[in-house]
């Protein structure tokens, strides 16, 4: 059987808790849509919106190979 995520990179924007929980109270959202957003696992406007949030207030988008 073949692995077709041998060569997938995994992509997620880190950030600090504290700016997680100012990102919750600024777009009035939750901790798994956070959490989502910033791990690429959505794509909604709201989504975007964390992202651009996150990486203007100091997140760094990170990449690593999959397991």
């Amino acid at each position: 059987m073949e692995n077709n995520k041998v060569n997938e990179k995994i992509k997620e924007i880190k950030i600090e808790h504290g700016l997680r929980k100012e990102i919750m109270a600024q777009l009035n959202t939750t901790y798994p849509t956070v959490k989502s957003a910033l791990m690429f696992r959505s794509n909604t406007q709201l989504a975007e919106r964390i992202r651009a949030y996150a990486l203007t207030h100091g997140g760094i988008v990170v990449e690593s190979a999959a397991l």
